[in-house]
């Protein structure tokens, strides 16, 4: 059964709860539809896709221009790992 529904028209369609992997079923009217499957596209600088949630990176309390780098550096690491940014 659906975990959320909707009625269009008189029918009644749904989607399931996420599986074990992660994937949803679109169901119309109880019958499960083949095909309904999709796939989060990557992200990429010409495609809006998924992206991962980023290593946090603590407020910079730098006084100089190397703690200033260095707390950059963490945060341009930090995107570039979740893909946010292109590694080069």
């Amino acid at each position: 059964m659906p975990d959320i529904l909707v009625s269009l028209h008189g029918n009644r369609l749904g989607i399931t709860a996420p599986d074990e992997n992660g994937k949803c079923q679109l169901v119309f009217d109880g019958e499960i539809l083949s095909g309904g499957e999709y796939v989060l596209p990557e992200a990429t600088s010409a495609e809006i896709g998924g992206v991962k949630l980023g290593a946090a990176v603590s407020n910079s309390a730098a006084t100089d221009v190397d703690g200033v780098n260095t707390t950059l550096n963490a945060l341009l690491a930090s995107l570039r790992s979740a893909g946010v940014i292109a590694s080069s």
